[in-house]
C-alpha cells in the first residue's frame, strides 16, 4: 500500500518544524512539531493540533483543540488506543459496539457511557451530534461527513491504520492517536517495547528451518476471500516461519477467489487459518462443505482461528503484534515456544 505526502502545501506554515517524527514502520502518517502546535500529515490531509486557535493562520485548516477530552471513533482499534493511553473515559461514541469483546468496553457501554452512533459505517448523525464530540476519528474518508461536521465545528480526522501492510506498521498508529492527547512519548515507549519483542520472536526463525505452508479464508456469500500476498497477515505468516500459498500475489488487503482456486492451492497446505463464524469443531467445518474434509489441514487437525467474540484481536491485538506472532510461531513451530499460551489464535 502506497501513501503519498504532498511536497508543498500552499497553506503550509512559514516556520520550519522543530523536528518531524517519521514512523519506523507505518507509512500513512508523520508528525511535525512546532513550538506551540503539531501538524499531522496523513496523505493529502493535514491536521493542526493546538491549544490556541489563533496560532494557526492557514486558510481552511483542520484545527483540533488538544488535548482531546471527548472522542467519537469508528473503529475498535481507536477505542483500544485510548484505553492503552489511559484515556478511555474520553471516548463517548463508537461504531458497531456489539462486535467489541473487551470487558472494560462492554461495561462502559452497558452503563451508557459510550453510545453506539454507527452501524456498518453508517452514521446516526442525530445521535452523533448529541454526543458533542471534540473530534470524530474515521477509518474511511467520507466527504459528506467531513462537510457536515465542519459546518458545526467538529473536526474529522482519518485514521488509516488498517491500510498498513506490516503488523508493526498498524501498531505504530498508536502514536498518531496519542498525539491528540499529548501523549506521544508514552505511545512511543509502548510501541518500542512491541518492536523489541516482535523482532526477538522473528530471530527465533532460522533460515534453515523447515517452513510449513498455510492458506487462509473462508466462503462468505458465495465468495472465498483470502489475504493478499502483500498484506499484514502475509507478513505475520512469513515472520512466523510459514510459506503462504498466495505469497506471490500483490494485493495489500483481502481479495476474492473461486473455490476451485482455493481447493487447488489449499488442498496440500499444512495449515489453514479460518474465520468461519459458526465453525467450532472439525465436524462443523465438514458440515459447512464436505469438500473441506479433503484439505490436508482438516485431515491432520491443523486448522487454527481466532474467536473474535472472545478475543480482542481487532483491538488490543492491533497494538500487541508480538502476541499474535507468538501465537502463530507456537502453531507453526511449537518446539520454539513450548511454554507459550495462546492469546489470540489457537488450534480449532
Amino acid at each position: 500500500m502506497t501513501f503519498f505526502f504532498a511536497c508543498h502545501h500552499k497553506n503550509a506554515p512559514a516556520e520550519k518544524p522543530l523536528y518531524t517524527f517519521i514512523p519506523q514502520y507505518a507509512k500513512g502518517f508523520r508528525i511535525h512539531y512546532f513550538n506551540d502546535y503539531k501538524v499531522i500529515e496523513t496523505g493529502s490531509h493535514r491536521y493542526y493540533l493546538t491549544k490556541n486557535h489563533s496560532l494557526i493562520k492557514q486558510k481552511d485548516a483542520i484545527i483540533v483543540p488538544v488535548p482531546v477530552q471527548n472522542l467519537a471513533c469508528m473503529a475498535q482499534s481507536h477505542w483500544t488506543a485510548a484505553y492503552i493511553l489511559d484515556e478511555m473515559e474520553s471516548v463517548s461514541g463508537i461504531c458497531d459496539a456489539k462486535y467489541i469483546s473487551d470487558t472494560i468496553f462492554q461495561q462502559r457501554y452497558k452503563k451508557g457511557k459510550i453510545k453506539n452512533f454507527a452501524e456498518n459505517q453508517t452514521i446516526n448523525y442525530e445521535l452523533l451530534f448529541s454526543l458533542k464530540p471534540q473530534l470524530l476519528m474515521l477509518s474511511f474518508d467520507n466527504q459528506q461527513t467531513n462537510n457536515m461536521l465542519a459546518n458545526i465545528g467538529i473536526p474529522v480526522v482519518l485514521n488509516s491504520d488498517f491500510l498498513e501492510n506490516h503488523p508493526l506498521g498498524r501498531a505504530e498508529w498508536l502514536i498518531f492517536v496519542a498525539a491528540f492527547y499529548g501523549k506521544d512519548e508514552e505511545a512511543k515507549v509502548f510501541f518500542d517495547r512491541s518492536v523489541e519483542k516482535y523482532n526477538a520472536l522473528c530471530a527465533l526463525i532460522d533460515s534453515s528451518m523447515e517452513r510449513p505452508t498455510v492458506f487462509d479464508g473462508s466462503k462468505s456469500s458465495g465468495v472465498w476471500y483470502v489475504s493478499g500476498g502483500k498484506s499484514y497477515m502475509a507478513q505475520f505468516y512469513a515472520d512466523a516461519g510459514a510459506d503462504y500459498v498466495w505469497e506471490d500475489n500483490t494485493d495489500y488487503g483481502s481479495f476474492p477467489v473461486d473455490f476451485e482456486s482455493v481447493y487447488y492451492k489449499g488442498i496440500t497446505a499444512d495449515y489453514w487459518r479460518t474465520y468461519l463464524p459458526r465453525a467450532k469443531s472439525y465436524s462443523d467445518i465438514a458440515d459447512e462443505n464436505i469438500l473441506y474434509t479433503d484439505f490436508k489441514a482438516w485431515k491432520e487437525r491443523s486448522i487454527f482461528y481466532s474467536d473474535n467474540f472472545r478475543t480482542d484481536l481487532y483491538g488490543m491485538g492491533v497494538y500487541q503484534p508480538e502476541a499474535v506472532l507468538a501465537d502463530m510461531i507456537k502453531i507453526f513451530h511449537p518446539a520454539l515456544l513450548p511454554e507459550h499460551e495462546a492469546v489470540y489464535y489457537g488450534s480449532l
